[in-house]
């Protein structure tokens, strides 16, 4: 089927997994109408995930820290009000807000487009809904994200298909990590990626670090096998405690210089083990078998698509549930590292 589009933008701003939840339905929308000119709305954390896509046509950066330091800073105003003339120059004749909230919701009617797509009350945060002009209504049954990002697009007139994220790194991207692996001799051995961070607000979705590094002490007994413990901000000490468990064995991956790095580490990678975190997403979208490790989130709803992966959890009486944080997170304790590990062969044997 193919849909006459014009010029799209594409609102999802933040955060690394969502961003990567959405491209699926970016690949979809260009399936069904490869003529179509995508702006994608984002903030800086995210955009370098975005930018060198060959579907994306243009990038809006929402500056969202700057523009809200200082509310009455006249230079705030001032960028702020450069950006959505600019934004809003551009003719948008449809706009799309996956995120549904308030700060994506005032970017989507910032851009002017007569069409202004977005989820039915009641699904939306902050009142958003009032941002739109059609509302796309969702069953009341459980659905993924990604699936649910592509409802959006029936909008449009496009039959929901869920294809792959099929995120590209260019060779600029892998030079820095070529130049690391040839420092650390992991250059030619087959990698695994062990990421045991989770974000601030999600710290009970966390694995206990002790568990992270006997996966990777019995990884590292494997024939021509190295193991990289990769970290974001703040978690240098979780990582350095985690390889020094191994022994010095496994290596603390390289400081953390960019989402393309690390999408390219991934890509270089056989496997990767982690949590319900954005760079398990980042495996997946790169086409990395991944051993995701859930506990209070419904894998059905957050957890990796496709069949290259494998999700490791206990089925406990209150998982999943939608707190935000746990007195005792008994569904991550009582995974055991048998259990994780034998994912990892599992995967390993087929990779």
């Amino acid at each position: 089927m193919t849909v006459k589009l014009g010029k799209v933008l594409f609102v999802r701003l933040s955060a690394m997994g969502d961003v990567i939840n959405c491209l699926p339905a970016l690949r979809l929308l260009k399936k069904a109408c490869p003529s179509a000119r995508v702006t994608w709305a984002v903030e800086e954390p995210s955009a370098g995930l975005l930018r060198g896509d060959p579907d994306i046509d243009d990038i809006f950066l929402v500056r969202r820290r700057e523009w809200t330091t200082g509310l009455l800073n006249t230079d705030n105003i001032a960028s702020f009000g450069a950006a959505f003339a600019g934004l809003r120059r551009r003719q948008f004749d449809v706009a799309i807000d996956f995120q549904g909230n308030l700060r994506s919701g005032v970017v989507t009617i910032g851009s002017g487009a007569r069409l202004r797509v977005g989820f039915s009350p009641g699904r939306v945060k902050e009142h958003a809904h009032v941002f739109y002009t059609k509302h796309v209504f969702l069953p009341k049954s459980p659905m993924h994200r990604i699936e649910k990002n592509l409802v959006l697009l029936e909008a449009l007139g496009i039959k929901p298909e869920v294809l792959p994220a099929d995120l590209k790194t260019a060779p600029d991207d892998g030079l820095a990590i070529g130049i690391y692996l040839k420092e650390k001799r992991l250059d030619g051995k087959k990698l695994v990626v062990v990421h045991p961070g989770v974000s601030r607000f999600g710290a009970f979705k966390q694995w206990r670090p002790e568990g992270f590094a006997e996966i990777a002490r019995r990884l590292l007994r494997r024939r021509n096998t190295g193991v990289i413990v990769s970290w974001g901000p703040g978690e240098r000490a979780l990582a350095d405690r985690i390889v020094e468990m191994t022994g010095g064995k496994a290596v603390r991956g390289p400081q953390p210089g960019g989402l393309k790095d690390l999408a390219y580490l991934l890509e270089r990678s056989a496997l990767f083990v982690g949590c319900d975190t954005g760079p398990l997403h980042l495996a997946v979208a790169v086409g990395t078998p991944a051993v995701a490790i859930f506990g209070p989130k419904d894998p059905s709803i957050y957890g990796p698509v496709g069949g290259r992966n494998i999700v490791v959890r206990r089925e406990v009486e209150c998982s999943p549930c939608n707190r935000r944080a746990c007195p005792d997170p008994k569904c991550m304790k009582l995974i055991t590292e048998d259990e994780v590990y034998e994912a990892c062969l599992e995967l390993l044997r087929k990779s």
